[in-house]
């Protein structure tokens, strides 16, 4: 396989390995003996997702701005918005139940606050209630056309000033700002950081003359050791919760999830190849949209798997029922994703398959 090849694989599956942790936290939410785990996860997840968005993003292939904006809003808005509006119809069926049996009594699933929710764009306040984890989607919107304009910078200290200005008006948002953003604006602030990071990763990747790190065995063991401080650092800090854009100690978040992502990044380069891994790595968008729902419905109305993942006494039972669900969930995500591919892929935001004329 082609050096080329290798660097194509191991961002596919750095992508999916993200999107399972996404899953894994949303599954372990109310799990008794796995909040733990669920805090760890949950203080690196999002930003290891937009750390590998920094990897492959470049504006070169597009010729102007309007393309990029077009390309943007069809693949990733499009579906943002076909399916807050469709996850409305399980949200009325099951959704007044489904929170009464997480033991949630402070949602309000008004159709006037679901219908501005979706142009919201937040799921702050029990907005997007039909399907939180869409709010993603909006925030990577805003934050690949901030960095478009990033990258058009003529200045070499583009990614310096992006970095320390985004951790600034992060910070001052943070601490100071009383209200919410629309479209996760406020988030992606903060995720601009992690955005560079990317960048700057890839860059310093293509300079294969410069790299100490082109050991194998070297990138592992720094890998496992970024991975180890990233754990320490992360159990003296609060609960994160991007969706609220909650961080505890905002500087020990940016430390912590900083080594979390550099290390696992590094550990994922080295895995061995599976036709599944990369192949799931390029379908993340229908895992984020549709696994939700999956796990909200095993949680809730499948009793005997709920009692397993909720309420069981034993952390071994709790770990293996989660990790049994975040399987299930991403599976029937993907066949939900090749048969929607199949029939209208515009709802995905891709392009339909011109069928060659005999």
């Amino acid at each position: 396989m082609k050096e080329e090849s290798k660097r194509i694989y191991w961002i596919d599956a750095a992508k999916i390995i993200a999107m399972f942790l996404i899953v894994l936290s949303h599954t372990i939410a109310y799990s008794e003996q796995l909040q733990w785990l669920y805090k760890y996860v949950s203080s690196f997840h999002v930003v290891l997702f937009f750390t590998i968005s920094g990897l492959t993003f470049y504006t070169k292939k597009y010729h102007n701005y309007k393309e990029f904006f077009i390309k943007k809003f069809k693949s990733i808005m499009v579906p943002y918005f076909v399916f807050a509006v469709l996850f409305l119809i399980p949200l009325y069926m099951f959704g007044n139940s489904a929170a009464q049996d997480l033991g949630r009594t402070d949602i309000d699933i008004g159709v006037t606050k679901s219908i501005v929710g979706i142009f919201y764009g937040n799921g702050h306040d029990n907005y997007l209630r039909q399907n939180s984890a869409l709010w993603f989607l909006p925030c990577l919107f805003v934050v690949e056309n901030v960095y478009y304009f990033i990258e058009k910078l003529k200045t070499k200290k583009k990614y310096l000033i992006a970095m320390i200005g985004s951790l600034i008006i992060g910070a001052l948002d943070y601490y100071f700002l009383p209200i919410r953003l629309p479209w996760g604006l406020d988030i992606g602030f903060v995720m601009i950081f992690f955005f560079t990071i990317g960048k700057l990763l890839m860059n310093y990747d293509d300079q294969k003359e410069k790299q100490i790190l082109k050991n194998r065995k070297i990138q592992i063991v720094l890998s496992i050791c970024f991975i180890i401080i990233g754990l320490i650092l992360q159990s003296f800090n609060d609960r994160v919760m991007y969706m609220h854009n909650q961080y505890g100690n905002y500087g020990l978040f940016i430390i912590s999830a900083f080594f979390s992502t550099v290390g696992y990044i590094y550990f994922i380069k080295n895995i061995p190849y599976s036709k599944f891994l990369q192949y799931a790595g390029q379908r993340t968008m229908s895992i984020l949209i549709f696994h939700k729902l999956i796990v909200v419905l095993f949680q809730t109305k499948i009793k005997p798997i709920a009692n397993l993942l909720n309420e069981s006494p034993s952390f071994l039972v709790e770990l293996l029922t989660a990790l049994a669900i975040v399987f299930v969930s991403i599976v029937l995500s993907l066949i939900v994703d090749k048969i929607i591919s199949k029939v209208c892929p515009e709802l995905l935001g891709e392009k339909r398959e011109r069928k060659s004329v005999k």
